[in-house]
């Protein structure tokens, strides 16, 4: 007995326009992130929390109030973050752009 084969609701060249769309959607998602990031390190260097150093950007988190890093977003600068708490995710992204996240609890003892 033959069986019909559904034809997919995206055929021919479409798939590769959706392709193309969703390649260009991340693009964006990723510059407009990498457009956040920079202006939250703008305000932090105005309100004395970030430096620029020849390792990259020295960020307290801690001393600006916030206590968890968590890993949502990119990270395209190498970062070396103080902060009370981070998620392994955090860590995993700060360290993968180069940089080092230091918990402020250790640097007590």
């Amino acid at each position: 007995m033959r069986r019909r084969v559904e034809r997919s609701a995206v055929s021919g060249f479409a798939w590769l326009a959706a392709l193309a769309l969703a390649l260009v959607q991340a693009a964006t998602l990723a510059r407009a992130q990498s457009e956040e990031l920079a202006a939250r390190l703008r305000e932090l260097e105005v309100q004395g929390h970030a430096k620029r150093s020849e390792t990259g950007v020295e960020i307290d988190l801690s001393a600006a109030g916030i206590g968890k890093l968590l890993g949502r977003g990119r990270v395209d600068v190498p970062l070396q973050i103080t902060v009370a708490q981070a998620s392994e995710s955090a860590v995993a992204k700060v360290a993968g752009a180069g940089g080092k996240v230091k918990l402020a609890a250790a640097s007590e003892e």
